[in-house]
C-alpha cells in the first residue's frame, strides 16, 4: 500500500467510522418556508404627528422662573442656617428659634423647590403657574414669620 493511504487507515482506525467525531449537518431552510411558519406581523407602526414646536421663552418667563428659583434656594439656605442655629442653641442651653420657626421654614423650602423644578421644566402656563406659586409661598413665610 502506499504510504498515504496507510495513514488514511490509520487516521480512520484512530477515529472511529467516517464521520463519527462531526456533528449532524444542520438543515437549512429556505427564507420563505421560515416566514411562513411566523406569527404574521403586527400592523405597521403608524407615524405619530409631529408635536408643535415648543415655543421659544418670553424675557418676563425668564425673569420670573429665575426670581422665583433665587428665593426657592435662598428659602432652602435660610432653613439649614436656622437647623443650624437651633442645634448650636440646644447645645448652649438658649431656646433658639424654636421647633415651629424650623420646621415650617424647611417645608416651605422643600414645597418652593418641588414648584421650582416643575416650574423648570415646563413652558407653558403650568410652568408659570408654579414659579408664581413658588414666589408667593417663599415671600408669605417670609412675610409672617420675619416680618410679622
Amino acid at each position: 500500500m502506499p504510504p498515504r493511504q496507510h495513514r488514511a487507515r490509520t487516521s480512520e482506525a484512530q477515529a472511529g467510522p467516517r464521520g463519527a467525531h462531526r456533528a449532524p449537518p444542520r438543515r437549512r431552510v429556505p427564507e420563505q418556508q421560515s416566514r411562513s411558519r411566523r406569527a404574521p406581523d403586527p400592523e405597521p407602526i403608524r407615524p405619530q404627528p409631529a408635536a408643535a414646536p415648543r415655543r421659544s421663552t418670553t424675557r418676563s418667563g425668564r425673569l420670573l422662573r429665575g426670581l422665583s428659583g433665587s428665593l426657592a434656594l435662598g428659602s432652602l439656605l435660610l432653613a439649614l442656617a436656622l437647623i443650624g442655629v437651633q442645634i448650636w442653641a440646644v447645645q448652649q442651653g438658649y431656646r433658639g428659634p424654636g421647633a415651629a420657626s424650623v420646621v415650617s421654614q424647611s417645608l416651605v423650602a422643600l414645597v418652593a423647590l418641588f414648584a421650582q423644578s416643575i416650574a423648570d421644566r415646563r413652558r407653558d402656563r403650568v410652568g408659570a403657574l408654579f414659579a408664581a406659586g413658588a414666589l408667593v409661598l417663599v415671600l408669605g413665610s417670609l412675610w409672617f414669620w420675619w416680618w410679622w
